[in-house]
């Protein structure tokens, strides 16, 4: 169990890492527009404006989302010490994911809005 312990630290940590890696170089404007990463929609990849300030956003909730999960895993260092035999550790991998997949969604849909929105202003839509 001491092992599972650890397991569940680590990839909350190492989650959180990721996530605050990928999304700096975006919140920068440091990712061009490309077809590989980013938030590559319909009108992001229209009009570089509209490409780089949404995905200034998108970076910058990415970012929020590494840093809520680095204080789930910091919050769970003493908690997973007390946590008998028979309590599952799985709770916090079920709530680390909850996290990045709710935290995407919300930036992907508000991501999408954005750049239509953007795209709708500059003319390119009607």
């Amino acid at each position: 169990m001491e092992e599972m312990k650890i397991i569940v630290m680590i990839i909350c940590f190492s989650s959180a890492v990721l996530m605050i890696g990928l999304g700096i170089p975006m919140a920068i404007r440091r990712v061009k527009p490309n077809r590989t990463y980013g938030a590559r929609m319909k009108y992001t990849l229209m009009n570089d404006d509209i490409w780089y300030d949404v995905n200034a956003m998108a970076g910058k909730g990415i970012i929020i989302i590494g840093v809520l999960e680095m204080a789930l895993g910091a919050a769970s260092i003493p908690i997973l010490k007390s946590v008998s035999e028979k309590n599952p550790v799985i709770f916090y991998l079920a709530a680390a994911a909850g996290i990045e997949i709710l935290g995407l969604i919300i930036i992907t849909v508000l991501s999408a809005g954005m750049s239509k929105r953007m795209a709708e202003e500059k003319g390119l839509i009607k």
